[in-house]
């Protein structure tokens, strides 16, 4: 600033010097001086109102961008604590699904190996029972045969009754006693009274057997809707635990 105010002098300075010899000059030096001066003045205020509005336009803009960028930074800040707080309740909620899908599992295996079990008591229940049926089948039609023999009177088809296994054994020693007796009664004294008692008799066994074979039915009918209930059950809760499990897997990836 002092150099460019020297060299301003120093031109002013010639400029007078120049202008001494003009009698008829319409202007000093001082004054041609002072005209030159204050153009400086005036450019200088020019130039510093200039640069002032300049600084002000880049300081209001670096002011804006700041204002900006602290705006964004308090955002996402709020956005890390937000997420913290959700990554938070989320690992929470993963545990406690990972812990209800454990117990799921558990519930399964256990209801899995009931239905196992209860399958395979069904299988030795229904096993017997039709063991137990067809024995008491057999055992009613072959006191049925007999009673028809022994109505007829037909002693000698009435002895091979005793080689038939399947005659019950109290019905065998019925006849066995009934036929011992008409051997020592070679005469058949009273043989037809003595056959009714022994067809009584037998026909007694035979409502026996059949009653039974009615009770053993109920039983199986019992037996066989207890497990049907069960099954359901047990496929029901299975197939419910296999959804929740499912459900909360899904939960649990998100």
């Amino acid at each position: 600033m002092q150099l460019a105010f020297a060299v301003t002098l120093l031109l002013a300075a010639g400029i007078c010097n120049a202008e001494q010899g003009q009698i008829q000059a319409s202007v000093t030096p001082l004054q041609k001086v002072t005209q030159i001066l204050k153009a400086m003045k005036e450019k200088g205020i020019q130039d510093k109102h200039e640069e002032e509005v300049e600084y002000a336009a880049y300081k209001q803009s670096c002011d804006d961008i700041t204002a900006e960028k602290n705006r964004i930074i308090v955002i996402e800040e709020g956005q890390v604590v937000s997420l913290k707080a959700h990554v938070q309740k989320w690992s929470s909620e993963s545990a406690r699904l990972r812990s209800a899908i454990d117990i799921l599992i558990q519930d399964q295996s256990i209801h899995s190996s009931d239905l196992l079990s209860a399958n395979s008591k069904r299988g030795l229940e229904s096993g017997d029972y039709s063991a137990a049926h067809e024995d008491y089948g057999a055992s009613i039609q072959a006191i049925e045969k007999a009673i028809r023999i022994l109505e007829s009177q037909d002693y000698s088809t009435a002895a091979s009754l005793l080689q038939d296994h399947k005659v019950p054994e109290a019905a065998r020693r019925t006849i066995e006693a009934f036929l011992s007796r008409s051997e020592d009664d070679p005469l058949q004294t009273n043989s037809g009274a003595k056959s009714n008692t022994v067809v009584e008799m037998l026909e007694k066994l035979l409502n026996k057997f059949e009653d039974e074979r009615t009770k053993l039915e109920r039983e199986e009918m019992t037996k066989k809707h207890a497990y049907q209930l069960l099954k359901v059950s047990l496929e029901g809760q299975l197939s419910h635990e296999e959804d929740e499990e499912n459900q909360k897997n899904s939960r649990a990836l998100r």
